[in-house]
């Protein structure tokens, strides 16, 4: 990604519990590293999302993205600044705000 991790969204523990239970594959084990993913998420989106020197986040499970916009015929920030949303956050709220 040209423009990286701008916005991390939390997860529950129920949630990734629930989503778990229905994905188990022999095949594909992603759900052996899913876990642990999440978790590293928390550690590197406190410093690329929330940015450098900031508190970390206080959750357990969390996913990056980058949020961007086609415009123009490019891609442009819709974010000035990164975006920690909690799994407490009414998310229609959370991106009232974002640019049109």
């Amino acid at each position: 990604m040209a423009t990286p991790f701008n916005l991390m969204v939390e997860s529950s523990e129920q949630d990734v519990i629930a989503h778990l239970s229905r994905r188990r594959s022999a095949a594909h084990p992603y759900h052996l590293r899913l876990p642990a993913w999440l978790i590293d998420n928390v550690r590197c989106g406190s410093e690329l999302v929330c940015r450098q020197g900031t508190a970390a986040a206080d959750s357990l499970f969390a996913t990056l993205d980058g949020l961007r916009q086609w415009k123009g015929g490019k891609f442009a920030p819709v974010l000035e600044r990164g975006r920690f949303v909690s799994r407490s956050d009414d998310l229609a709220a959370a991106f009232l705000d974002l640019k049109s």
